[in-house]
């Protein structure tokens, strides 16, 4: 190796190769020298450098010693300190100089001095690092102690480092108390939780889970641990439920559903579930039985359903009284209380110990059950259940009708498969049964009974309250019908004064009729026979007027009021009484204003007042050689209501000069029964009848009078507000149709009838026969356009021809006109009401009858 060179100079060849043999000989000499020169050079120099590297790291390592923030010291083995850190002065509260070959020993008290000895001797001992902790005027120290040692593996020194580990020791115990008391929440807490370890793309391995998961699911933990989502969960992928699970890590979102559809009959319940990402790339998942919850909300749903439906059943079946719409209203709003496939209300009968439906919706014929057989009374003794529910007045469900051996079976009701009936109980007392069927088995439940229960109570007011109506209605009726038997038997009670004098009036024209028609067949002067013509044209009329005056007042009819001129019904009144009056010397002097308005009003009835009154003031005269009676009509303001408010009415009085009344009679005389005639005379009803007339009509009467000097009576009746009524024209003559294709059957026992309606209906082709049986005889032979028949005849009537005709040829049923004299008979106008045929009263017009006929044909 070359480590140098020796370099000498002279003139050119000067040297000789002898001096280059001598000076390499010197060369050779000196490399050695020189070689153990530069090494101790370079080991002195490597003995600085190290020396100086040493001082710097040593340094340094002072420097990092005492940077640590915990205590750092060197010993020797016996425990003298070399090293030690500002950390550990401030512990010992020393000064760190002190510390210096000081003895750990005689830092800490005795008993902690042993036990560092112990540990140090330890370490000495075994080699290896040994770690303890100690604990002194509130502090946690963690000792470490690492042996130092020599080549030879012997140990020379010991590093002791002292943690103070109080706050960190604290921590821990913190976060230990923490996940303890987090893991006693979650052991505790009934929703279940599993976590799950998420390796990608789509496995889930189970990491964990807490009891409430084992008793919710029925697995176990411990045994499921390490198992994936869908071993745990067969047939999670296939139904999505897996992808569900998994949607956290795609959208870094939970998910939450309270609907998971999964078929597993491990959850039998509702569950609330929330997946959620946790730290470590894991996967929570939590779920809750909220199956209760459920069930509650279910409850408090049907509870403010229940009350809503109350509420609106209380509206709805109070808003009637008939008894009828009360029974719809309540099948109609059942359903809001509890579902069914059918409903019906049955009432019992105590009398006959039967029950029976009044009521049903229409679901039974859509489901099936067939609806004539619902309204046939049952006898209790055949239905167990319902006498139970009865006995007890308590409801009761059949859940399976089939398995129920006291379940009646009829086809009717067949589809039935539960049943829920409940009692309707008025003061404890069950006076009818709620009945709900369904066509499911185990349909009704203990919560429908319970909500029917509370429905039933307002149902069996609302019902009880619609008898009530009802039987305050039918009483109403029966009181109407008795009142209206009361007035038609004053009607007759007057009739029977006025026969006598109609029978006179009536004889008079008649008689009239047969002279001038005798005399007809003596004369020969056409002229003269032209104007006794018209002679008994006059007095037939005449004769016609007197009867159906009569008839209209006798005839029964139901109250119908329309607008009415009342001079016309006061006049028509005076002509019906017209003899009696003249024949008792009475005079009528009437003052009627022609300018009053229409009142609304039933002519007939006020006809009846009118009569009434008249005939009493006629008694009350029957004493005087002659009497005088005043009709006056005027419009003006009410004098008995008497304040300034009163309405504008108008008012008829009627002002005699017979005996009069006592004052103290005049407030009685009104009531029913009350008379001032002698006994057999009166029967005390027709004032009475009179002022239940007046009031009907919205008006009053009332009477004045002066014992001796006479009575006036007042009426006041309201105006009609509607338009003024058109007064009739007289009828012209109706010309038969110009055709003698037409062909009439006249039906009459009447010779005399069937002749003149022939005559008059010549342009036509008319037959006539005088019965029933004749005419169905021509009927057989001939085919007829219209049939005119009479009602009453011997051997088959009209009645019976037309049902025979309405049987056999019915296009003449709507061709068919009845011609009669008895419009009075009561059974006669319910027969012609119920048939709908037209009819012509006798005494009739010729125009009428052409009119008639000609009306009926064009139809």
């Amino acid at each position: 190796t070359l480590i140098g060179q020796i370099a000498i100079a002279n003139k050119p060849t000067s040297f000789t190769e002898h001096d280059q043999s001598k000076l390499e000989t010197i060369a050779n000499y000196l490399a050695p020298l020189l070689q153990n020169r530069l090494e101790k050079e370079k080991k002195e120099q490597e003995r600085k450098q190290a020396v100086e590297a040493m001082q710097r790291s040593e340094h340094i390592m002072r420097v990092l010693i005492d940077a640590i923030e915990d205590s750092l010291f060197l010993v020797e083995t016996d425990g003298t300190i070399v090293i030690a850190n500002s950390a550990l002065a401030t512990r010992f509260n020393r000064d760190l100089a002190s510390l210096i070959n000081s003895s750990i020993y005689d830092l800490t008290p005795h008993h902690v001095s042993q036990n560092r000895r112990a540990f140090a001797q330890k370490a000495i001992i075994s080699g290896k690092p040994v770690h303890f902790e100690d604990s002194r005027e509130g502090l946690i120290i963690a000792n470490s102690i690492y042996p130092i040692m020599d080549a030879e593996n012997r140990v020379t020194q010991l590093a002791i480092y002292g943690q103070d580990i109080t706050e960190q020791r604290r921590a821990e115990n913190e976060l230990h108390e923490s996940l303890q008391t987090a893991a006693d929440i979650v052991a505790s807490i009934p929703s279940g939780l599993f976590i799950y370890q998420y390796e990608p793309p789509d496995r889930l391995i189970l990491l964990r889970g807490n009891k409430a998961a084992e008793q919710i699911t029925g697995i176990s933990p411990d045994e499921w641990i390490g198992k994936e989502f869908d071993e745990l969960w067969p047939n999670a992928r296939e139904s999505g439920v897996t992808d569900v699970f998994l949607s956290p890590f795609r959208t870094g979102k939970p998910y939450e559903t309270e609907n998971l559809q999964y078929d597993d009959e491990r959850l039998t319940g509702a569950y609330r579930i929330r997946a959620f990402l946790m730290p470590g790339n894991r996967l929570g998942v939590a779920f809750e039985d909220i199956t209760k919850h459920r069930q509650i909300e279910v409850s408090e749903r049907e509870q403010r359903a229940l009350a809503e439906a109350l509420v609106d059943t209380a509206e709805a079946i109070n808003q009637t009284l008939d008894f009828e719409e009360v029974l719809n209203r309540i099948l109609q709003v059942i359903s809001n209380i509890a579902p069914h496939d059918g409903a019906n209300i049955m009432l019992v009968d105590e009398t006959t110990q039967t029950i029976q439906v009044v009521q049903h919706c229409k679901c039974y014929l859509h489901n099936g059950l067939q609806n004539p057989q619902l309204f046939v009374p049952w006898k209790l003794s055949d239905l167990p259940h319902l006498q139970q529910i009865i006995d007890t007045g308590k409801p009761i469900i059949i859940r399976d009708t089939y398995a129920n051996a006291g379940w009646v079976r009829d086809k009717s009701i067949n589809p039935i498969r539960s049943y829920l009936g409940t009692p309707i109980l008025v003061e404890d007392k069950v006076i009818g049964i709620l009945n709900l069927d369904s066509l499911q088995t185990d349909f009704f439940k203990d919560s429908h009974k319970e909500h029917l229960r509370a429905f039933t109570k307002l149902a069996a007011i609302a019902i009880q309250n619609a008898r009530l109506h009802e039987n305050v209605r039918l009483q109403l009726m029966q009181l109407r019908e008795a009142q209206t038997r009361l007035i038609q038997s004053e009607k007759l009670a007057a009739i029977g004064e006025l026969v006598a004098g109609v029978a006179h009036e009536l004889n008079n024209p008649l008689t009239g009729v047969i002279l001038y028609a005798q005399l007809l067949q003596r004369r020969k002067d056409k002229t003269a026979v032209e104007k006794d013509i018209q002679q008994i044209i006059t007095q037939a009329r005449r004769a016609s007027d007197i009867v159906r005056g009569l008839l209209d007042f006798a005839r029964q009819r139901p109250a119908e009021q329309t607008p009415t001129m009342i001079n016309d019904v006061l006049q028509s009144t005076v002509s019906l009484l017209s003899y009696e009056l003249r024949t008792h010397n009475v005079e009528v002097v009437t003052h009627f204003d022609p300018n009053l308005p229409l009142i609304m009003a039933d002519q007939h009835q006020l006809q009846q007042v009118f009569v009434n009154l008249l005939s009493n003031a006629l008694q009350a005269m029957e004493t005087q050689q002659s009497g005088r009676i005043e009709i006056k009509t005027t419009l003006g303001r009410s004098q008995f209501l008497q304040d300034t408010g009163s309405p504008t009415v108008v008012r008829i009085t009627f002002r005699d000069n017979g005996s009069g009344i006592p004052e103290a009679l005049q407030t009685r005389i009104f009531d029913p029964f009350f008379t001032t005639k002698e006994f057999g005379k009166g029967t005390g009803l027709g004032l009475s009848v009179c002022h239940g007339i007046i009031s009907e009509h919205g008006g009053h009467i009332w009477v004045k009078s002066t014992v001796g000097k006479g009575a006036k009576f007042f009426i006041e009746l309201p105006i009609y507000q509607g338009e003024t009524a058109v007064s009739a024209t007289d009828e012209q003559p109706e010309e038969p149709a110009e055709t003698n294709d037409i062909r009439i059957l006249i039906v009459d026992d009447e010779q005399s009838l069937l002749h003149v309606m022939s005559l008059i209906l010549k342009e036509y082709q008319v037959d006539q026969v005088d019965s029933g049986e004749a005419a169905m005889q021509k009927l057989a032979t001939a085919v007829y356009d219209l049939i005119i028949c009479d009602i009453h005849m011997p051997g088959m009537n009209g009645i019976k021809l037309y049902n025979h005709i309405e049987q056999a040829y019915p296009y003449l049923a709507k061709r068919f006109l009845f011609i009669t004299g008895d419009t009075v008979s009561s059974h006669t106008k319910e027969t012609l009401v119920q048939l709908g045929v037209t009819l012509l009263p006798k005494p009739f017009e010729m125009s009428v009858l052409l009119k008639t006929v000609n009306t009926l044909l064009a139809n």
